[in-house]
This record gives structure tokens, sequence and C-alpha cells, in this order.
């Protein structure tokens, strides 16, 4: 079986060697690496708990896609003469809005630089 890698999780239960125990020139800054991976796997690891989570922001806007997308596939698809809710031109204004505010504000958050939050260009 493969070793973990990447962004996968270590498991918790089993200890990491310790850092003298490895090929290291410097022990202090793999210590510090290592504790920047964990706070970084946290960051990213979804947990429904945690809102602000990248892997949880992106399953946010993929499903509000999703949705969006589903609920205006009616509105060009289905005959002209055919009346349904999704052609309401306010109910399509309202869609459209929301879609287009809720995905520029997720893009904004996943590229924001602050150090006070959560976010691709942080991690």
């Amino acid at each position: 079986m493969l070793p973990p890698f990447g962004l996968q999780v270590p498991n918790s239960d089993v200890a990491q060697p310790p850092t003298e125990a490895r090929d290291v020139s410097d022990s202090t800054k793999l210590k510090q690496y290592r504790a920047k991976r964990t706070e970084w796997l946290r960051w990213y690891k979804f947990d429904k708990d945690e809102p602000n989570n990248i892997q949880g922001q992106i399953i946010r806007m993929v499903f509000l896609d999703m949705s969006y997308r589903m609920l205006t596939k009616p509105r060009g698809e289905s005959p002209q003469n055919v009346n349904i809710a999704a052609r309401n031109g306010l109910l399509a204004h309202v869609l459209d809005l929301g879609y287009v505010a809720n995905q520029v504000l997720a893009i904004r958050r996943l590229l924001d630089a602050r150090h006070d939050t959560v976010s691709l260009q942080r991690l």
C-alpha cells in the first residue's frame, strides 16, 4: 500500500516520524512545514461544520451552477407557444441576477488574499 501523498490527510492515529529521524538539514523548518501543511489541509478538506473550507466553497458553487442550469433549461428548450413559469420576465431576471451575484462572490472569496480568510490565494 502506498503512503499518503498530495492533499491526502495523514492518518491521525499514525504518529509522524520525529524530525530528527529524517534526512533534512533543518529540522525546525520541517516542523514548521508540517504545522502549515496540517493547517492548509484543514482549510481545504470538506467539513460540513466549517462553512469556509475551500472544498465546501467549490461544492456550493457547482451545486448552485447545476441548480441554475436546471431551472433555466426549460426557458430555451420548450416551444414558444407553451406558457411556463421559467419565461416569466421577473422570475428569469431574479434567477439570472442571483446566479451571477452568487458566482461572482464565490470566485472573489476563493481569490481573496487577506490574512483573515480561507482562500485559494492564501493556500
